[in-house]
């Protein structure tokens, strides 16, 4: 045991502080865990945001858009009954 360097000595507690540190986590994460299926969740919502990383404003623009054509087409609804009948 004396042949190694004060260097090497270094390199194996940081290694092995570095494995107990990953186990803890681990541990941690497990005891902490209340979804049984939380990972494999976590793994299709990202692939959907993968797939598409737009889709959330997608979605809002959508609405956006149905919203506005609605309040348009009522727009044009009162212009002709209010003003008289000047699209005609």
């Amino acid at each position: 045991m004396q042949n190694f360097s004060n260097t090497a000595w270094v390199i194996i507690a940081l290694l092995i502080i570095f494995i107990l540190a990953i186990n803890i986590w681990l541990f941690s994460t497990f005891r902490n865990k209340t979804d049984k299926n939380s990972t494999i969740n976590l793994l299709r919502n990202s692939a959907k945001i993968l797939r598409n990383p737009f889709m959330e404003e997608n979605k809002k623009l959508e609405e956006l858009s149905k919203l506005s054509l609605a309040l348009k087409e009522s727009a044009q609804e009162k212009l002709p009954s209010e003003h008289g009948d000047l699209n005609e």
